[in-house]
């Protein structure tokens, strides 16, 4: 005897739509409170939060627009004076002037160009640390950023042995807060040696 299940599965779906099949079935239970975890909850952020979001975000753009600008000069810079005059001609005014203005800056700043070349020197990984610790800079508040640029003026004069025996001393951990003496730290640490 030849059976065909055709029929049988048909019947089998047809049931398990009708709400007598169903409530045959057993139910799954919910998990018992002990077994489910707390999701976390994150409280919402407050205006200081949200404020200082912002301002890292555009810290990060000036710094992406800072780096942009370095590299565009640099291309002109490294350009004869007939290929630059060639390619200023056809860029429009505002940004012409724009880049004539830079590069007036850094003719007129030996010490600007020697980090552009120190910069463009480094690796691309050192590249990015040091825009990191821009951008960390650029998140201080303006009488910490003052603070911090000026003491990175002075370790940039001092020998590395010097600048480890400063970034240890009392005095260096009494006027900087932690997150102040790891990016001074950081920064200290790409200076090249004098």
């Amino acid at each position: 005897m030849r059976m065909t299940f055709g029929p049988v599965l048909a019947v089998l779906a047809l049931c398990a739509g009708m709400p007598e099949v169903q409530a045959a079935q057993p139910s799954p239970q919910p998990p018992s409170p002990r077994h489910v975890a707390a999701k976390p909850t994150r409280p919402p952020a407050t205006n200081a939060q949200k404020q200082a979001q912002k301002e890292a975000k555009q810290a990060a753009q000036k710094a992406i627009q800072f780096d942009a600008r370095l590299a565009e000069l640099d291309r002109f810079e490294r350009m004869g004076p007939l290929q630059r005059e060639r390619v200023l001609s056809n860029l429009p005014p505002a940004r012409r002037e724009r880049i004539e203005q830079g590069m007036a800056e850094l003719k007129n700043n030996p010490q600007a160009r020697q980090r552009l070349r120190q910069f463009q020197s480094m690796s691309p990984e050192d590249q990015k640390a040091m825009r990191d610790n821009f951008r960390r800079l650029q998140e201080l508040p303006q009488e910490r950023r003052v603070a911090v640029r000026q003491e990175m003026v002075r370790l940039r004069m001092m020998t590395p042995e010097q600048r480890e025996k400063h970034l240890q001393s009392a005095g260096f951990r009494k006027r900087f807060d932690e997150g102040e003496q790891g990016l001074l730290g950081d920064m200290a640490s790409s200076l090249p040696p004098q």
